[in-house]
């Protein structure tokens, strides 16, 4: 690039080795844990927004409670969400895996998951016993609630807050959170 314009680009390779597709400057490939600093600027656009703090308490945002069962009196942040400091933990085994995308929608899972009584709460597994601020803990589960915090806060879709606040203003115009998204022959498989 030169300030003001794009001097060359190009793809490289396969997506998809099995029927030759190749790569181009348009192939979408799927966000995986990229997803992470795209919630992290969605949420720094809602707080710019007036929408949120970064030291909200999350239940300010949320029409659920969440509560750690493993800690005593402790205040998750929105900071906690994105600085992976939340206390929240993957329990992989509570995370149903789709072909595709999934069947639940973003604040039904997490209330599922992070609700005593849910049907994918387990308050050992999906906690950890960490004061939020106090331990990195990689997590895709407290970026999910990062991202229904900027959906509950602003009053709608978490995939349409990016589309206009992130996609459309950095022209990504191939690009979106759900693989009905795209023409599935088109998208890079994971490899």
């Amino acid at each position: 690039t030169r300030p003001g314009e794009v001097l060359w680009t190009a793809g490289f390779g396969l997506a998809n080795r099995e029927t030759g597709v190749p790569v181009t400057i348009d192939t979408p490939f799927m966000m995986a844990s990229v997803s992470k600093t795209l919630t992290a600027v969605a949420v720094m656009q809602a707080q710019d927004d007036g929408e949120l703090a970064l030291d909200d308490n999350i239940n300010t945002h949320l029409p659920f409670l969440v509560d750690n069962p493993r800690v005593e009196d402790e205040e998750i942040l929105v900071r906690h969400l994105v600085s992976h400091t939340s206390g929240i933990r993957d329990n992989w085994s509570q995370m149903p895996y789709a072909d595709g995308d999934s069947p639940h929608a973003l604040g039904s899972y997490l209330e599922g998951y992070l609700l005593e009584g849910g049907a994918w709460f387990n308050a050992t597994d999906n906690f950890y016993a960490n004061m939020p601020g106090t331990v990195n803990e990689y997590g895709n589960i407290a970026t999910a609630l990062a991202g229904f915090v900027v959906e509950s806060s602003t009053g709608g879709s978490f995939d349409d807050y990016c589309d206009e606040h992130i996609f459309d203003v950095l022209s990504m115009e191939n690009t979106g959170w759900h693989l009905a998204d795209f023409d599935p022959a088109l998208v890079a498989m994971p490899y």
